[in-house]
């Protein structure tokens, strides 16, 4: 039998775990909060020097909200599912490189984001196989009485950070430089990226 002290260590751990992912989860929600509208209103005044000043933001997100999703609490990863040693998230600028060549013979903002979605969004693709580094397996779950566990199941693979990632990836790839001298697809791309 499991003793009380030792019911009481688990729900400490747990909540522990539980709250710094919600602050993580709370960061991102912020940064794409924020980037979301400024995009849009980047894409609605189709303006080159707007559009540089809002996506160099974005790129900064980016780095930002992977950064966070690699938080580790008492040495263990939090969005690594099972694997708590390994990272979750590959560096923003691997990311971005593969990303990059991805979209290199993309002439168009539908292209780019098709090729951009695709990476993320496709079992295989580039998100499971380049950027997620963790396990496929979320934490076990913990037990905090004798009929009673608490579980965990986020992880980086989670769709909903995918998609918050790539649509902060995508105004990334622009102030980067993605159609650069064509105004009319750049400003179609940031209004995609101010979307998704």
């Amino acid at each position: 039998m499991i003793s009380l002290a030792a019911y009481s260590t688990a729900t400490t751990e747990a909540g522990l775990i539980a709250s710094a992912m919600q602050s993580v989860l709370d960061t991102l929600q912020s940064r794409s909060g924020e980037l979301g509208p400024s995009l849009l209103v980047a894409s609605s005044g189709a303006s080159e020097t707007l559009i540089q000043a809002t996506t160099a933001d974005a790129r900064v997100n980016f780095e930002m909200a992977i950064s966070a999703l690699n938080t580790k609490v008492a040495d263990r990863s939090l969005f690594s599912g099972t694997a708590t040693n390994s990272t979750a998230i590959a560096d923003a600028g691997i990311i971005l490189a593969s990303l990059e060549s991805a979209i290199a013979a993309e002439t168009t903002a539908t292209g780019i984001y098709t090729v951009v979605d695709d990476w993320f969004s496709l079992p295989g693709g580039g998100y499971d196989t380049i950027a997620y580094l963790g396990s496929t397996s979320s934490f076990s779950p913990v037990r905090i009485s004798d009929n009673e566990n608490a579980e965990i199941p986020l992880t980086g693979a989670d769709p909903a950070i995918r998609e918050t990632l790539k649509g902060l990836a995508l105004g990334a790839l622009i102030g980067n430089g993605a159609l650069i001298g064509d105004l009319g697809e750049r400003t179609s791309l940031t209004r995609l990226a101010g979307e998704t």
